[in-house]
């Protein structure tokens, strides 16, 4: 279907993306946050994009395998495991239902990335002062040009 195949591009864009980070910071590249001794700050690649491109990377990701799983002829949609797309798209997330009484408030969702984006960020400024603020001057935007 579109949504399938819309899904396996947004999973595939996300994980060359996530490639690209790892190749672009190389040694500095790490699943937690942590600075190293002799770190540079990186500005080139997809950090010139946005400051915190493999998150951005991920939640692409993310959201493919979800489409997928939610598209029509996937096995989770068609066991009834997850409601069809059209029916899960309002007041539903992949953490379960976000506006369980039905008033219009969220209330899932992870917001985690982004809070670890907040956490890097802080701990990059603490590290590179100036050169860190020339930096997010530059790059405004955290994971999604125009949004975050």
């Amino acid at each position: 279907s579109p949504l399938f195949l819309l899904s396996v591009l947004s999973v595939t864009l996300g994980a060359l993306l996530r490639k690209y980070c790892y190749d672009t910071l190389g040694r500095y590249f790490t699943f937690e946050v942590s600075i190293l001794p002799d770190h540079n700050l990186i500005t080139t690649g997809p950090y010139a994009w946005v400051r915190h491109p493999s998150y951005t990377g991920m939640y692409a990701a993310l959201l493919g395998v979800l489409g997928a799983l939610g598209s029509r002829g996937s096995w989770v949609r068609e066991c009834g495991v997850v409601p069809p797309l059209s029916s899960s798209l309002r007041g539903w997330s992949w953490m379960g239902p976000t506006d369980p009484t039905g008033d219009g408030v969220t209330r899932g969702g992870t917001g985690t990335e982004m809070a670890w984006a907040l956490i890097e960020d802080e701990a990059l400024r603490r590290r590179f002062g100036k050169e860190w603020e020339v930096y997010a001057k530059k790059v405004r935007w955290g994971m999604f040009p125009g949004v975050f």
